[in-house]
């Protein structure tokens, strides 16, 4: 028979030793082998039935479905970068944001640290300003942009966060590369 380390909090190791001392029959490797056994027929189980339900072709169908839906969230993404560069945007702030580097701007994982840089560059603080503690500011932003057919009021409920964390990360990359595109024909 093989031999194998486990490794358990102390605080587990103790409690082990006192259930030990208390009942001498406990035998921590056939327990421990039992939990192994039932963990690999778990896991057999679910490779047969991932095998079984699961056909090459529904696998064909979901990734066709995700390449569609991050299709239409870049093309969102660059349509309200465009939209939003050369109808709203002043020269000031379209060149400010035109010149956040994706690939070197060092929140690029985090969907909301990078929306929040785009809003707060594309509206600077004046002298003596802060930024409230809240995000209202960033909130405000992206609200009018992706709430533009709604009412803004109605709309701004902090949702907006949410909405910008679900479109992801490709779809304020995109609106950059929207912002880049106004910003290159000037």
């Amino acid at each position: 028979m093989a031999k194998t380390t486990v490794y358990v909090p102390d605080d587990r190791h103790e409690q082990m030793r006192e259930l030990t001392k208390k009942f001498p029959m406990l035998n921590w490797s056939a327990i421990a082998n039992d939990s192994f056994q039932n963990t690999i027929s778990l896991i057999q189980r679910m490779e047969e039935l991932m095998n079984t339900i699961v056909t090459p072709t529904d696998l064909m169908r979901l990734a066709a479905e995700k390449r569609s839906l991050e299709t239409k969230i870049e093309e969102r993404g660059f349509a309200d970068g465009l939209r939003w560069g050369s109808k709203t945007a002043s020269w000031e702030s379209l060149e400010a944001v035109a010149g956040i580097g994706i690939d070197d701007q060092a929140c690029v994982d985090d969907v909301w640290d990078l929306a929040k840089t785009i809003a707060r560059t594309a509206d600077p603080l004046k002298d003596g300003e802060t930024w409230r503690e809240d995000d209202a500011e960033t909130e405000f932003f992206w609200t009018d942009l992706l709430y533009a057919d709604v009412d803004s009021l109605h709309a701004y409920d902090g949702r907006i966060c949410g909405q910008l964390k679900e479109l992801g990360i490709d779809y304020l990359h995109s609106f950059l590369k929207g912002v880049k595109a106004i910003h290159d024909k000037i």
